[in-house]
């Protein structure tokens, strides 16, 4: 894992929409940042199945839960080098997305470091079969 740090912040004014989780996405496969998308400036509609497809493609799976308290501390070890992506409500006032490993912070992509104030889900990458297409395409 190589931490990498988001270089689009959010702003409800502008409609910008950071780029946190492609920041996290990248630091767990040790990719550059421009070789991940940046999901979530999709539509609301489209940035999952980008996000699974991207994964996916990588040869992972990925397990998300939400609320965050129906976390299960022994699948947490089968993530990539038990990391594992927590999103919530940052001290700025909107979502964000940060590595965990076990039950602490372990990578903030924001310039601030100042993590989440609330806990609200989760996203498990880990290794898959091999490099296959999005299984869960065929329901979307």
């Amino acid at each position: 894992m190589t931490p990498v740090k988001q270089t689009i912040e959010s702003n409800k004014q502008l409609k910008i929409k950071g780029n946190c989780l492609q920041a996290c996405v990248a630091s767990l496969l040790d990719l550059p940042l421009e070789q991940v998308p940046h999901f979530v400036s999709f539509s609301d509609d489209e940035w999952v199945n980008i996000f699974l497809d991207f994964i996916y493609a990588k040869g992972y799976i990925c397990e998300g839960y939400a609320p965050f308290s129906e976390i299960n501390n022994e699948s947490l070890k089968s993530g990539v080098d038990d990391f594992f992506i927590v999103t919530g409500q940052s001290p700025r006032g909107i979502k964000h997305a940060v590595i965990y490993k076990k039950d602490q912070m372990f990578h903030d992509p924001h310039i601030s470091n100042s993590g989440l104030i609330k806990l609200e889900g989760f996203y498990l990458i880990k290794k898959g079969p091999g490099p296959m297409s999005n299984p869960w395409r065929l329901f979307f």
